[in-house]
């Protein structure tokens, strides 16, 4: 993959996301299986950083005193945050 299609493909996601997010955003306040799955390996004090967030949900099924790094690049995702 060249560089120029790698940026054209970012900023076509990232333009999705913006429009679309809000509603996306909405149809993910589930878990998945492997969500839970991998929750249940995370002890309290680790840290957790989950690259392309979403929502945030993934931070709900931590251990409390788990330090949770959620980055998403769509503000409009960031505003549906559930954590």
């Amino acid at each position: 993959m060249t560089s120029e299609l790698a940026k054209q493909l970012q900023k076509n996601v990232q333009a999705f996301y913006e429009t679309h997010g809000g509603a996306f955003g909405a149809t993910r306040a589930f878990y998945w299986q492997e969500e839970a799955k991998i929750a249940r390996r995370i002890d309290p004090g680790m840290t957790v950083a989950d690259i392309g967030c979403g929502n945030g949900r993934f931070a709900r099924l931590l251990p409390s005193r788990t330090t949770y790094l959620g980055v998403e690049p769509s503000s409009t995702l960031r505003a549906k945050n559930l954590s």
